[in-house]
């Protein structure tokens, strides 16, 4: 497995896996109830102008998310991508 990361450390196109929620109960909850579970596969498709906000790839549906939201969730680089 590669290094531990937040969500907006991603690129364009790279991969990571769902490690973790660094926030309150409710926004955590709301961010699970969107898709990013634990283990999860998220894949970043680009990002707005200053980086926000960046699209990501959840369970096959195209998320959008503000960097201070991104920032919340914990990856884990896979090692699969192109980057």
């Amino acid at each position: 497995m590669g290094k531990q990361l937040r969500l907006s450390d991603l690129r364009k196109g790279q991969r990571a896996l769902v490690s973790g929620i660094a926030a309150d109960d409710f926004t955590a909850s709301k961010l699970r109830a969107i898709g990013f579970t634990d283990g999860t596969e998220v894949e970043c498709r680009g990002s707005g102008i200053f980086s926000d906000p960046s699209a990501y790839l959840v369970k096959g549906v195209l998320i959008a998310l503000r960097k201070k939201n991104a920032d919340k969730i914990k990856c884990i680089r896979t090692e699969s991508d192109a980057s």
